[in-house]
């Protein structure tokens, strides 16, 4: 049988635990704008817990934010799954909210975005990878004129 003794118990390890993981998502997000990156880049939460039954879901990304500049940041969005004749689906977002600031995000949004936080920095990466290539191509093209 539940009781509140125990629920006590958690509840205030779960306290600790949020506080000391708002301190990493500061720390994360401070170190990612010392970077100067300047790239938009987002990704699906893959936490079923934030992925609302029907059409809904939360996104991390890395944007500007009104009023907190560049930083980590959430967004949900509605959407509809395709499967394109494979067994991928695939999302097509139809309606997107303002993105906040992860660290101003509910609790439940932070815990989730914290098992894909290191999908965001791949995807950081993989998008400054692009970036440099991109540039480095077209300096070819402004070479050869």
């Amino acid at each position: 049988m539940g009781e509140v003794r125990y629920l006590k118990e958690i509840a205030n390890k779960l306290n600790k635990e949020s506080d000391e993981l708002q301190g990493i998502l500061s720390t994360v997000n401070k170190k990612l704008a010392e970077l100067n990156l300047g790239l938009d880049v987002w990704c699906r939460f893959k936490s079923e817990l934030l992925c609302k039954t029907g059409n809904g879901a939360w996104m991390l990304g890395y944007t500007k934010v009104q009023d907190d500049g560049w930083c980590i940041a959430v967004k949900e969005i509605e959407f509809r799954v395709d499967y394109v004749g494979t067994p991928e689906e695939e999302w097509h977002i139809e309606a997107e909210s303002e993105s906040i600031s992860l660290l101003k995000a509910p609790r439940e949004v932070r815990i989730a975005a914290a098992e894909i936080l290191s999908d965001l920095i791949d995807a950081l990466k993989e998008e400054a990878e692009r970036g440099v290539k991109a540039i480095e191509k077209a300096r070819k093209i402004a070479d050869k004129l």
